[in-house]
């Protein structure tokens, strides 16, 4: 933790270095889309996909990487017609599935120093997996275990939570599905017309819900028990917002899929509780929208991201951030996770916590840090 510490240039106020990732989300994603050495690498492991035809695609990573992983298969099925599953990179490195060997490992990792990412990598190879890393440090030693390296613009993120590098791992998961249904022979034009107007839809959306996510975190900012949820591809998106909602504010928040809400955990909500429902078109709508009927009905606060437009959850819930796009439900995630990530900091900024910093400002979680941490693990 001391040697993170030492990396992290301080800031005392707004901006925070988080702000600075989350606003430079655009440009990041224009250099990957536009830059040819981001996206050659990218279509050379399509090639090798195919080619070796391959019998499944696992994409693993641990915390913010592993879920876009889960986002990751949801474009893997629709667009390219490939098996493919995420787990964690924990449970494939001591619980390695049978056909492992025959099958893709995406390793997604920021910064390429995760020990178990790195173990698994060289697990995986022994067993004869094709092994990719999508991370954004090319030198890092998980780059260095694997047979391709998908690699972005940027560097390490200079803040603790990661924010602007979960949506170039998406985009460039996404991008993989693309090339790998191109090599099979599928059309896929539209999806990548769509992939194209990301970065202007997610420089529009900041600049239409800033000042939304800002009311939001004022009229909140005295919660500290927060529920997220989604469905399909954005089960995702629910995750990476509640661990936005512990890095940045230290609020207790949970995510849990459309369904699986229903299920049991609504029986433990109250009045003091806030729900946030992501609730673009799409199968989960339905679901979703009963849902917070539901929770309204017991008295909890609800927030609910929606497309422009949106009649129905938009006129059951307390808050809404509207979102004007025009995406496939598979896309959604790039651009529905962004007033999350302004809610997350803005209620730090209200609480007058640094959400840079992931409480390394405490002496008892730095402790805890390298308990959980030792040396030359993370």
């Amino acid at each position: 933790m001391s040697e993170l510490l030492r990396r992290i240039p301080r800031r005392t106020g707004h901006p925070y270095l988080v702000y600075d990732s989350i606003t430079m989300t655009r440009a990041i994603l224009d250099e990957i889309l536009k830059e040819k050495s981001y996206i050659i690498p990218i279509q050379e492991a399509a090639k090798e996909i195919v080619k070796r035809s391959l019998s499944k695609i696992y994409f693993t990573g641990c915390g913010t990487s592993f879920y876009a992983g889960i986002v990751a298969t949801y474009a893997f099925h629709k667009i390219a017609r490939v098996p493919s599953e995420a787990v964690t990179a924990f449970e494939v490195y001591n619980y390695p599935p049978p056909d492992l060997g025959n099958s893709c490992l995406v390793l997604i990792s920021h910064s390429g120093h995760t020990k178990v990412d790195i173990d698994l990598a060289g697990l995986a190879k022994k067993m004869g997996a094709y092994t990719i890393a999508i991370t954004d440090v090319p030198d890092s030693p998980l780059a260095r275990s694997v047979d391709k390296v998908v690699s972005g613009p940027g560097g390490r993120d200079p803040a603790i939570p990661k924010t602007r590098s979960y949506i170039a791992s998406l985009l460039r998961c996404i991008l993989l599905a693309l090339y790998v249904g191109d090599e099979k022979g599928y059309d896929v034009s539209e999806y990548l017309a769509q992939v194209k107007r990301i970065p202007d839809l997610i420089s529009s959306t900041l600049k239409a819900t800033e000042e939304k996510a800002r009311e939001i975190a004022r009229k909140y900012k005295d919660k500290f028990d927060f529920f997220v949820v989604g469905g399909g591809p954005n089960y995702a998106t629910a995750l990476e917002g509640a661990l936005k909602l512990k890095e940045m504010s230290y609020i207790n928040a949970e995510a849990i899929e459309a369904e699986e809400a229903a299920h049991g955990p609504w029986l433990c909500f109250n009045e003091n509780m806030v729900f946030i429902t992501i609730a673009p078109p799409g199968p989960s709508y339905e679901r979703l929208h009963s849902l917070v009927r539901g929770v309204k009905a017991i008295g909890v606060s609800t927030i609910s991201i929606v497309r422009e437009g949106d009649e129905r959850i938009s006129k059951d819930s307390d808050d809404v951030i509207e979102i004007k796009e025009n995406l496939s439900e598979d896309l959604t995630p790039l651009v529905y996770i962004m007033p999350l990530y302004l809610v997350s900091y803005y209620l730090a900024v209200e609480k007058g916590v640094n959400p840079d910093i992931a409480r390394s400002d405490d002496e008892r979680f730095r402790k805890a840090f390298e308990i959980i941490f030792p040396p030359g693990t993370h």
